[in-house]
Parts: C-alpha cells; structure tokens; sequence
C-alpha cells in the first residue's frame, strides 16, 4: 500500500509540475513580476494582481501569490521576483539564470515549506 501511495504521490508531483511550466510561458511574456503574499486560488491572486496592474496576471502555488505584469521599462536598477517555481533544490538557480534576464535563484521559507524564488532584472 505504501508502494502505491508514494507512486501516487510522484504521479501527482510530476502532473503539477507539468501544469506549472505550461503556465511560466504566459507569465514570462509580462516583462515583471512581484510577489504579493498569501492566495488561495488563482483567481483570488489574479485578482489582488489586477487591482494594482490593469494587465495582470496572477500564478498562486503553494499559497504564494506572485503577480506577472507589464509596464514601462524599468529603470535598470529594477529587480523583481518571481515565486511560482516550486520547492527549492539543487536546479533553482539554474532554471532562473537560463529563463529570466540577469536570474539567480533562492530559496524562501514559506508556510513550512522552501521555494525557489527568481530575482531578476525587470
């Protein structure tokens, strides 16, 4: 039974995951993003997301909310970050330097678990 549970519990994994990637091509078309906290649904982050930015679009995993948008070019001091990447390990770092403009990636304590964050040049 266990057997089962755990193939179950990678299955899952890997349809999130996949799921997840799919969203990243839409958000990295916006030229920014930022984090905006605790979301329950996509919906509820898309709509915090919209309140501040009329074309935004909001990604909610792991209850973060991070908020994709566009805007004027940034001054080029201008870092942001993205949290939609999943639980951190040894590929977050890779993964933001070869996605997104001047990327490094971190790992950010968040309710109980780590997550790869982006900070990147907007």
């Amino acid at each position: 039974m266990a057997k089962n549970l755990s193939s179950s519990v990678r299955f899952l994994v890997l349809l999130i995951s996949i799921v997840c990637l799919m969203a990243v091509g839409d958000c990295i078309r916006h030229n920014c993003s930022n984090l905006l906290g605790k979301c329950d649904t996509i919906a509820d982050c898309t709509k915090s997301c919209q309140s501040i930015h009329k074309d935004g679009l909001g990604m909610c995993h792991y209850n973060l909310c991070t908020c994709f948008y566009n805007g004027p070019p940034p001054p080029p001091a201008k870092k942001c970050l993205a949290g939609y990447l999943g639980l951190y390990d040894a590929k977050c770092n890779s993964w933001c330097s070869d996605y997104l403009i001047n990327g490094k990636g971190f790992s950010k304590p968040w309710n109980g678990k780590e997550l790869c964050i982006c900070e990147y040049d907007g």
